[in-house]
């Protein structure tokens, strides 16, 4: 690897440029060469400006300009900057002669994916917390609250409830063993999430089952359906050809499920075939995405189509978020309520008893 490429390698791998940058930078970049300043000259204006690893960019990209390369090259750099969707749009943009307004196009997409992601990780943080949550109120509780009361229990020798004596065995249980748990749990986690990362099978198996948990499922599959659409309607308003506005696409998602079905539909395409075809032998793919599609090929308007797509899913990802949020709330009450319910409910139990005796 050559020096200036090793830098570039080493910029784009090490030293990360955050969302922010990213959309600041497009939404500049669309100002300044819409009132008619040149690329070259709109990068140096950036880089007097810049700060940082978005300076370091800016400087590269100046560099292999000034050499001869197109705006789009440095996307073989900063693959992390330029991902494959705005890599292929801007190259469209540079041969179409329409480079301004293709900036404002990656600006407005940035803008409006980076919403849409911060709604659907917000979404996939509530249940996490609310499991978190509940297993400290349990920890805390057989920790602190029922050794106090075993012990006491305890003393007056009398025979407890079953309930009760199963708490409290649970309790020691844990302040007993606390380290093994706290190793197992430990282990287990690294355990999944290397299994997770290193066996693609397992993933793919995993991202399965994520798609079908109620009120999660269908917030990462319509999310992933309208990242897909979104990418797709913009690669195809630029000129790209299916096939290979499909494979950018595809190159960009992460639900595993859904890749394999788009890898089969670069294979039906390639070989003549519609790209509906293949959507419509995925059970898990809505059946109205599979028609839109289906019409959006008879009628020549593949581009709209996924345009239209694209906004379908995302409203419907942002109401499945929101019912999501409506329902966490007391879903998060209840399972509180009855791990303290049980918890208290034995105790009582216990004092009962002893009070019967």
């Amino acid at each position: 690897m050559k020096k200036t490429q090793l830098a570039h390698f080493l910029r784009n791998h090490v030293r990360s440029i955050s969302s922010k940058d990213r959309i600041n930078f497009f939404r500049q970049m669309a100002i300044l060469t819409h009132a008619g300043i040149g690329l070259l000259d709109a990068l140096k204006m950036l880089q007097r400006s810049s700060r940082g690893p978005i300076k370091s960019l800016i400087t590269d990209t100046i560099d292999l300009i000034e050499q001869g390369s197109d705006f789009s090259t440095v996307g073989k750099y900063y693959i992390k900057f330029f991902d494959k969707t705005m890599a292929g749009m801007i190259k469209a943009g540079e041969s179409t002669g329409t480079l301004p307004e293709t900036m404002n196009q990656v600006y407005e997409n940035l803008k409006r994916s980076s919403e849409f992601s911060k709604t659907v990780r917000g979404a996939m943080i509530m249940p996490i917390s609310t499991l978190i949550v509940a297993i400290g109120v349990f920890f805390f509780m057989a920790l602190k609250v029922i050794p106090t009361f075993s012990a006491f229990l305890s003393s007056a020798g009398t025979d407890l409830p079953a309930l009760t004596v199963m708490v409290v065995d649970l309790s020691s249980f844990i302040i007993e063993k606390w380290k093994d748990i706290l190793i197992y749990t430990i282990s287990s986690i690294v355990l999944f999430i290397a299994i997770y990362v290193f066996i693609k099978p397992f993933r793919n198996m995993m991202h399965h089952v994520y798609i079908k948990i109620p009120l999660i499922g269908p917030i990462i599959l319509y999310s992933a359906l309208s990242n897909f659409s979104n990418s797709m309607a913009k690669l195809l308003g630029t000129g790209i050809s299916v096939v290979d506005s499909i494979h950018i696409s595809n190159e960009g998602g992460k639900l595993l499920p859904f890749k394999s079905v788009t890898e089969q539909a670069i294979k039906t395409v390639t070989s003549g075939g519609d790209i509906s075809r293949s959507f419509y032998k995925a059970s898990f793919i809505p059946s109205i995405f599979c028609d839109l599609v289906k019409s959006g090929e008879m009628s020549g308007t593949l581009d709209t189509t996924f345009e239209q797509l694209s906004q379908i899913y995302r409203e419907e990802t942002n109401h499945k978020v929101s019912i999501l949020e409506v329902s966490i709330q007391p879903i998060m009450t209840i399972l509180i309520g009855l791990i303290v319910g049980v918890i208290a409910g034995a105790l009582i139990m216990g004092m009962v008893a002893l009070w019967s005796k």
